[in-house]
């Protein structure tokens, strides 16, 4: 967990450094906010044909996971390749759950990372994305538990470019 939080604040100062670029807040249902997720995501670079995509947020978590928070934070790093409107996306995505229940006598926080690819569409001021990411167990024993068996293997989100 101390490597997720390290990798936070290595990316904040890209943030700063990026203030001509758009601001995206968008609404994600399944993805890596697992149920559904309100996100923040900022381009940290931007090329000719492809840009790097930072989003964090704020998502639900399932019940399967017998969470005693309401929240769980969901992140993502994708590059996008294309121009002007659409884009192909390729990235990783995490979703760190707090003290959940999955064994009867156990309460831990849980971590799980996902590759994320999919498609993006972006006009002035709004945008859509629809991607594949299925989800691996990293805390714990096992690639697979309850969560990443009940887990909806793709998001879709739709948000404001600000």
């Amino acid at each position: 967990m101390a490597k997720l939080f390290s990798f936070i604040l290595i990316l904040i100062p890209s943030f700063i450094y990026a203030q001509k670029s758009p601001t995206y807040l968008s609404l994600e249902a399944g993805g890596n906010g697992l149920v559904a997720s309100v996100n923040y995501g900022r381009p940290i670079y931007t090329g000719y044909r492809y840009k790097l995509i930072f989003q964090a947020g704020l998502g639900w978590p399932p019940k399967v996971a017998s969470s005693t928070s309401a929240f769980n934070i969901p992140t993502q790093f994708t590059c996008n390749f294309g121009q002007k409107d659409f884009f192909f996306e390729a990235g990783v995505g995490t979703s760190l759950l707090f003290n959940t229940r999955m064994n009867e006598t156990i309460q831990s926080n849980e971590l799980y990372i996902s590759p994320v690819i999919g498609f993006r569409h972006e006009s002035n001021n709004w945008f859509g994305r629809v991607f594949l990411c299925p989800l691996f167990h990293v805390t714990g024993d096992y690639l697979q538990d309850d969560v990443t068996r009940d887990f909806i293997k793709f998001g879709a989100a739709i948000g404001a470019i600000l």
